[in-house]
């Protein structure tokens, strides 16, 4: 071993980081003018494994897709395999921005349903202003 009894460490190669449960709006710390947000989205499973869908908070991007379901496998966030990897980071971005999510979902079939959804990051209130036309565009 190496003195002090400390295994050594792999250079280059960040320590594990646990999922947090439940891929939302996070609550004041987001720097000012880059509100952050998620689509609502609560995972469950185990720390950088698989994570499954237990619930989708309703009015948020999630939910209001009508497409997932609890028990779906969250498998790529924007193309990136999440299936050994901390998802929050990838899921988490500025409100108002799309994130792609594929998901694999089992059924009575030999072969599981893959399917991809992309959201609009954002907390229910933002979404709701959004679909109820108060949102401008500029014509250039």
């Amino acid at each position: 071993g190496t003195p002090g009894g400390t295994p050594p460490s792999t250079p280059g190669t960040p320590p594990p980081v646990p999922n947090p449960p439940v891929l939302t709006s996070p609550q004041g710390n987001a720097s000012p003018g880059a509100a952050m947000a998620g689509v609502g989205l609560r995972l469950v499973g185990k720390v950088g494994g698989e994570q499954r869908v237990e619930s989708c908070n309703v009015g948020q991007a999630a939910a209001l897709s009508l497409r997932i379901a609890p028990g779906d496998l969250l498998t790529h966030v924007d193309g990136v395999n999440v299936l050994a990897r901390p998802v929050a980071p990838l899921v988490l971005g500025p409100e108002g921005s799309v994130v792609v999510l594929r998901f694999l979902r089992s059924g009575t079939a030999v072969a599981a349903l893959e399917f991809e959804v992309r959201l609009v990051r954002g907390s229910a209130a933002f979404l709701a202003q959004r679909s109820g036309g108060v949102q401008r565009m500029a014509v250039m």
